[in-house]
């Protein structure tokens, strides 16, 4: 128990095993309200007590050993899941832990390795045993979950904190030339292994990379805003499909929430400015961490190193474990030389005005999701009451527009979705919305404005066959055969990306039928 540090155990603990399967989307807002909530609370603390002058010393060690601690429980965890005793919240994998996604699975476990590597190197005799266990648990879990990025994060952080505490012994092997020959073959070797592993995972990110690209040129100072990203991609994604006729990128496209580059998403949501701000914040900390003598600067470069890596393949700043790790790198790094006193209490002030946003938002996510998740399993006129009731003090927050324009939907009152979905499409735009749209206004009789939304879901992810086949069923409602043949043409020779869908298959054949006739 002298190892762990309670607080961090509890606080840390409740994020990473805050889940729930049957009520998942719920879990997941109270994790992050949870997480966000405890980690402003800990950076107005530690502010507050430098404007007033007093130190506050963090258990740098007990912190660290905690964080390892959590991940062995982590992969306990998905050793039970295995035997089918605990449930999996990814159904695509064998397990991912408490976790959403095997990924971030890895990301956690990565974030254990250069703590485990730093501790290796500092102790002897039993212990030492003890973190060369651990260590090699935590890469045999990095590499079963099947995360190259993880694989990747891990390896970059191990190797900073090994770098960092062997500083004169690798200067002396790089300057052998054939050692720095050997290095350079290893790290491109490296990477070319990790692309081709799962090529066509690597090609739909510069698919989404490509995209943010053109969404960035459109708005580089400014940005789109906190909801840009939702709002516009997927129409940017549909436009790049077009003028690119042929790419193979097509039959790659998928629904995309986050463009797996942090860097990106801060440059469209806030321009690029901020991003360059961000970019530079963290150069600041390798380059402060690398040249000043801090206690554990090696652990805290290793760390950070993971976070990079991550930031470059994946979306750490929207994984709430991530945001007290962060905080811990922060407060120990930052000190009252490396900042002004003025500094300490303008971000103090900020961290309250943060505190105040995450209440606010907090409170009015939970709600939305209570309301949500009882809409789940009741469709009577008492929840479209409680959806009218709170339609206006919640007009703008997309999420909330997007279920009730789909509960008014399923109950068939297809004008007011449409309203709804056209106000919600200020903040979130994606392929499920135009099937709906198009739905809404296939109900109501109006082919032409249905094949509008079909023919645009179509060109969000020209791989899908749903709205295909749906334009088809169009104009086979209104008498128009050459266009419905036109359309089951086109499905009949589509390359078919999952050869063992019922669903697909069932197209294939209708249209087969609609063009014997």
């Amino acid at each position: 128990m002298k190892n762990i540090h309670v607080p961090t155990l509890i606080i840390l603990g409740g994020s990473i095993f805050c889940f729930s399967t049957q009520y998942f989307e719920l879990a997941n807002t109270i994790q992050r309200c949870w997480t966000g909530g405890f980690a402003i609370l800990l950076l107005i603390y530690y502010f507050a007590m430098v404007c007033l002058g007093k130190c506050v010393t963090l258990p740098k060690d007990q912190i660290m050993k905690t964080l390892c601690i959590l991940g062995i429980l982590e992969i306990i965890f998905s050793i039970i899941q295995l035997f089918g005793l605990l449930p999996d919240n990814y159904k695509y994998a064998h397990f991912s832990g408490s976790l959403n996604n095997p990924a971030i699975f890895g990301m956690l476990l990565s974030f254990c390795v250069p703590v485990s590597v730093y501790f290796l190197k500092y102790t002897d005799g039993k212990e030492k045993t003890l973190w060369k266990f651990l260590f090699v648990i935590f890469a045999v879990f990095i590499i079963l979950s099947d995360s190259r990025t993880a694989i990747l994060a891990s390896a970059c952080g191990a190797l900073s904190v090994l770098l960092m505490m062997e500083k004169n012994l690798f200067r002396e092997k790089l300057k052998k030339r054939k050692f720095k020959f050997l290095t350079y073959i290893f790290i491109v070797l490296t990477f070319v292994f990790l692309y081709f592993y799962k090529r066509d995972s690597a090609e739909g990110r510069f698919l989404i990379w490509n995209v943010c690209v053109e969404m960035i040129k459109e708005k580089p100072l400014w940005g789109w805003g906190t909801d840009g990203f939702y709002a516009h991609y997927m129409n940017y994604q549909a436009e790049y499909l077009k003028s690119h006729a042929g790419s193979p990128f097509a039959l790659l496209a998928d629904e995309t929430q986050n463009p797996f580059n942090e860097f990106l998403h801060i440059a469209i949501v806030c321009g690029v400015p901020c991003c360059l701000f961000f970019f530079g914040i963290i150069i600041g900390t390798i380059w402060y961490l690398c040249n000043r003598r801090i206690e554990h600067c090696e652990v805290l470069l290793g760390l950070t190193l993971v976070f990079v890596v991550w930031c470059m393949f994946c979306y750490p700043l929207t994984t709430p474990f991530v945001w007290i790790i962060l905080s811990f790198i922060a407060l120990s790094t930052i000190s009252r030389e490396t900042l002004p006193k003025p500094c300490h209490a303008v971000i103090f002030v900020m961290c309250l005005f943060c505190l105040f946003l995450m209440v606010k938002n907090g409170y009015a996510n939970i709600r939305r999701v209570f309301l949500q998740e009882y809409a789940m399993n009741n469709h009577d006129i008492q929840v479209m009451d409680k959806y009218e009731s709170m339609y206006r003090e919640m007009s703008s927050n997309g999420l909330f527009l997007y279920n009730y324009a789909a509960m008014l939907h399923l109950n068939g009152d297809y004008e007011k979705s449409i309203i709804v979905f056209k106000e919600c499409s200020a903040y979130i735009n994606d392929y499920n919305m135009m099937l709906l749209m198009g739905d809404n206004y296939q109900q109501m009789d109006i082919p032409d404005s249905a094949i509008v939304y079909y023919k645009r879901a179509s060109e969000m992810i020209p791989n899908r066959f749903l709205p295909l086949y749906y334009q088809m069923a169009v104009y086979q409602e209104q008498g128009n055969n050459n266009k419905a043949k036109e359309i089951a043409e086109i499905i009949v020779h589509k390359e078919n990306k999952i050869k063992k869908s019922k669903t697909v298959n069932e197209i294939i054949i209708r249209a087969n039928e609609c063009l014997r006739e």
